[in-house]
């Protein structure tokens, strides 16, 4: 990932500089110019994958270190208790729903 568009960026940086400084030197300034230009480049593109790279170890650590940290015991007691509060709301709706089931296969006369 370092080296991603490394190479794109060092040859239009080469041909870029060969031109401009083609342009304000005459033909000798072609290569100096391309050496250059290709050299800057590849260095600029390095240095900015080189942030990436940087970024992403950087975001990751912050994932990992986060997700491995454990609750506080308050805020698990808390949860612990809506856990207990839906439970018991679910038992209430299955004994109903079976109510209801069974209430419609014996009408009452």
């Amino acid at each position: 990932m370092r080296l991603h568009h490394t190479l794109d960026s060092a040859l239009s940086g080469g041909i870029t500089g060969a031109v401009l400084n083609a342009w304000k030197r005459g033909a000798r300034g072609t290569y100096p110019g391309m050496m250059f230009g290709s050299a800057f480049c590849a260095l600029g593109q390095f240095l900015h994958n080189e942030l990436d790279v940087q970024r992403i170890k950087y975001v990751s650590q912050r994932l990992l270190s986060s997700s491995s940290r454990l609750p506080s015991p308050k805020y698990l007691a808390r949860l612990r208790e809506e856990r207990a509060t839906c439970l018991q709301r679910i038992a209430e709706l299955e004994a109903r729903a079976e109510f209801d089931k069974d209430s419609k296969h014996h009408p009452s006369t």
